[in-house]
């Protein structure tokens, strides 16, 4: 569990802070104007797949980090119920052969809440989807002929169910395979129709809702990390502003004024919180006050900016995926001169193995693995040959 843990903690660590910081700053109002909402949206995700990716390397150590976090190795590693006890089952006595590890028992509760937050999120969705497809359905060509539209200028919204409800008064798509346009049961203007079409068919063309569901994923994997929903929030607004962008980069400034001005209707009636769906007004109004300055600056993106966003991630990603502890990292700690399998060696002890140097004790680690070759004995008796040998 030796190299295995402190990766884990190296990435969770690192990957956090790296996301907490493109939240903070890469998504202020100037890294989004100059480098565009789509950039840090790639650096975010790139970061939780390196979170998520069980990969390191293993050139990078700090005996320090290991020294210091060793408290910490020996709580998850101590044992809670050994193969000494005895349970009853059926009138039977039974001994239990194994060892139940403290880290054993975390790792239990993070796979049982993941399943219990998947599960709820799936209840809500299906009971979601329940609610729309109980809902009448309007015909496209009914609609559009009643607002003076054509229906090329749609055609990647012909295969969406359109249905028209009372309990939503905002425009939003839901639905991956599916999908599923609800416009709100008031009526609007001809321009006010086109623009908010013109919106829900901008998510539907970048797939925004399968970007959704799985930043969902991930969050029903991380569920007990708070940054992960901070990011999963900052994530969805950037969608917006992502989506706004695209749409507005060839429009004229009256037609982008015009747009504006739907936007701020749509406020008026909005909601937030949607589940799995991509709404033309989500959110507050300062999220409303944001994307209305990104859509009414109109200047380009300077290129450039993404370059030294993309390498400073890369760098951090790099020590992420660095392992902190390797065994060669106790040589210097120790003051020893080598580590090698010849002049260390691994004692069982009570599940675990615990693994000496020069015939000092170094750390306990779950298997002999971490260091191939190394000799392997049941009691420091039968080591005792070995420490003696090699210290002389």
């Amino acid at each position: 569990m030796d190299s295995s843990f402190f990766a884990l903690v190296a990435r969770c660590l690192f990957c956090s802070a790296m996301l907490l910081f493109l939240c903070l700053y890469g998504s202020s109002r100037r890294i989004v104007r100059l480098a565009g909402p789509g950039c840090v949206m790639l650096l975010m995700a790139a970061c939780i797949l390196r979170q998520t990716l069980p990969f390191g390397f293993s050139y990078v150590y700090d005996e320090r980090l290991t020294f210091l976090t060793e408290p910490v190795r020996r709580f998850l590693v101590f044992p809670v119920f050994s193969g000494r006890e005895m349970a009853f089952f059926s009138g039977r006595t039974v001994l239990f052969g194994g060892v139940i590890r403290v880290w054993h028992v975390l790792t239990a509760v993070w796979v049982i809440g993941a399943v219990l937050v998947l599960l709820h999120k799936v209840h809500n969705y299906r009971a979601f989807r329940r609610v729309t497809a109980a809902m009448e359905e309007e015909p496209w060509e009914k609609l559009l002929a009643n607002h003076g539209l054509e229906k090329e200028t749609f055609r990647d919204l012909e295969k969406v169910r359109l249905v028209r409800s009372r309990q939503f008064r905002t425009p939003f798509l839901t639905g991956i395979r599916r999908p599923c346009l609800i416009l709100p049961a008031s009526s609007c203007s001809r321009e006010q129709l086109y623009y908010i079409l013109l919106h829900e068919e901008g998510h539907l063309r970048s797939h925004d809702i399968f970007r959704k569901g799985v930043m969902e994923l991930f969050c029903v994997l991380y569920w007990w990390d708070p940054v992960m929903w901070y990011v999963r929030k900052v994530f969805f607004r950037l969608t917006e502003l992502d989506n706004d962008r695209r749409i507005t980069a060839g429009m004229t400034e009256a037609e982008r004024t015009r747009y504006m001005e739907c936007l701020c209707a749509a406020a008026a009636g909005g909601q937030d919180g949607l589940f799995f769906g991509a709404a033309f007004d989500r959110g507050n109004f300062r999220e409303l006050r944001r994307r209305i300055e990104l859509i009414g600056d109109g200047r380009p993106r300077v290129r450039w900016l993404k370059a030294p966003l993309f390498l400073l991630t890369c760098l951090w990603m790099v020590l992420a995926s660095s392992y902190i502890d390797v065994p060669g990292g106790w040589a210097k700690l120790y003051g020893l001169r080598r580590v090698t399998p010849r002049t260390t060696c691994f004692v069982e002890n009570n599940g675990g193995y615990d693994m000496y140097i020069w015939g000092t004790f170094a750390c306990t680690a779950d298997s002999p693995e971490i260091l191939p070759g190394a000799a392997v004995y049941h009691s420091l008796q039968e080591a005792a040959r070995h420490i003696k040998t090699h210290n002389e």
